[in-house]
C-alpha cells in the first residue's frame, strides 16, 4: 500500500514529467539542442556519490526532484531581458539543475562531506601542489604577486612534509594550519580542474577513446562537486562579506569553523614508511607524466587522491604476506 509519502513523489515525478516533457518537446520542434553529452558522466558522478555515501534510494530520489523543481527557476525570464531567448535559458538549465542538486546534497550529507584528514593526505595535497605549479609554469614567476604565492605555497608544503616524516606532536594550532591548507589545496585543484574539463573540446563525434577519457573526467569531477562546496563553506567564513567585517559575529563564526577544522584532523602520527612511500610513488608518476603527458594532469591528481588511502593498506598486505613466508620456512 502507497503511504502519503510515496504518492506525494509520484505526483512530483508526473508533474516534473510533464513540465520537462513539454520543454525538450519545444526544444526538438525548435531544433535547440538540449544538453551536451558530456552533462550525463557528470551527473553521473554525483549521483554515484550520493548512493555511495546514504544508500537510500528513496532519499535520493527526494534530492533529484527537488533540484528539477528548483531548476524550473532557469526558464524565468532575467532580469532586463525584453527578447525571451530560450535557447539561452536552455543551455543555462543543466548547469543550474546539477548547481542545486550538489548544494541539497552537501546540506543533506553534511558531516559527512566533511572530509576527515590525516598526515598523509596533506603530505600528498602538498606534493601535488608542486606538481601543479610545474604543469602550470608558476615555477618562474613574472611579478611580485607569484613570487609571494609561490613562496606560501613553498612554506606550507615544507611544513606538511616536515610533519609527515617527523614525530612531532600535532598541536591543535598546527591541526588547524593543516586543515585550511588542505582546504585551500583541494578547491584550487577543483577549480582548475573545473575550468579545463568544461573547456574540453571532445565532442560526440570523436574517436571513443578521447570520448572515453573526459567522461571520465566529467564523472570524477562530479564526484567531488559536494566535496568541492563543502570546502568552499568551510574557507569562506574567514573572509568579510557585505555586512560582515570581522565584528562579534564574524569572529564566532571564524572560531567555531577552527573547531571543525581543528576536530577533523586526525591527530595520530603517520608512520613514516607510509610517507615514504606516498612520496617515491607520486613522485614518480609525476615525473613520468611530466615528461610523457600520458594523461592530462589534474586527472592524475584526481586519481592519485582516490587511490592514495588505499597504499597503507597495500603495504601491510605484503608485509603480512613476507612475515607469513619467513614463518613457513
Amino acid at each position: 500500500m502507497l503511504t502519503n509519502a510515496s504518492i506525494l513523489l509520484l505526483f512530483g515525478w508526473a508533474f516534473c514529467l510533464a513540465i520537462y516533457a513539454y520543454i525538450f518537446q519545444y526544444a526538438y520542434k525548435e531544433n535547440v539542442r538540449v544538453i551536451s553529452i558530456m552533462v550525463l558522466p557528470l551527473l553521473l558522478g554525483l549521483v554515484w556519490e550520493n548512493w555511495r555515501l546514504s544508500r537510500n534510494w528513496y532519499h535520493l530520489q527526494i534530492k533529484i526532484l527537488g533540484a528539477l523543481l528548483f531548476s524550473l527557476l532557469a526558464f524565468l525570464n532575467f532580469k532586463g531581458e525584453v527578447n525571451y531567448d530560450f535557447e539561452r535559458h536552455l543551455e543555462i538549465w543543466p548547469y543550474g539543475f546539477i548547481g542545486i542538486f550538489t548544494i541539497i546534497s552537501a546540506l543533506y550529507h553534511d558531516e559527512r562531506v566533511v572530509i576527515r584528514l590525516g598526515e598523509g593526505i596533506t603530505l600528498l595535497q602538498s606534493i601535488c601542489l608542486v606538481y601543479f605549479a610545474f604543469e602550470k609554469g608558476w615555477m618562474e614567476p613574472s611579478n611580485a604577486l607569484q613570487v609571494v604565492l609561490l613562496i606560501l605555497v613553498g612554506l606550507f608544503c615544507l611544513f606538511s612534509i616536515f610533519h609527515s616524516l617527523s614525530y612531532t606532536k600535532l598541536a591543535e594550532l598546527n591541526r588547524l594550519i593543516l586543515s585550511i591548507f588542505s582546504s585551500i589545496a583541494m578547491l584550487t585543484f577543483a577549480v582548475d580542474h573545473s575550468i579545463q574539463v568544461l573547456q574540453s573540446d571532445v565532442t560526440e563525434n570523436e574517436v571513443s577513446i578521447s570520448l572515453g577519457l573526459v567522461a571520465l573526467e566529467y564523472f570524477l569531477l562530479g564526484i567531488a562537486l559536494m566535496y568541492i562546496f563543502q570546502n568552499f563553506l568551510m574557507l569562506q567564513v574567514y573572509f568579510p562579506a557585505k555586512n560582515r567585517f570581522y565584528d562579534r559575529l564574524h569572529r564566532e563564526s571564524m572560531k567555531e569553523m577552527n573547531g571543525l577544522h581543528i576536530a577533523r584532523f586526525d591527530s595520530s602520527q603517520l608512520n613514516r614508511l607510509d610517507a615514504i612511500l606516498i612520496i617515491s610513488l607520486s613522485l614518480a608518476l609525476f615525473y613520468i607524466n611530466y615528461h610523457f603527458a600520458f594523461i592530462h594532469y589534474y586527472s592524475l591528481i584526481w586519481i592519485l587522491f582516490v587511490m592514495a588511502p588505499l597504499l597503507p593498506e597495500i603495504r601491510k598486505v605484503f608485509i603480512k604476506q613476507k612475515q607469513e613466508m619467513f614463518d613457513a620456512k
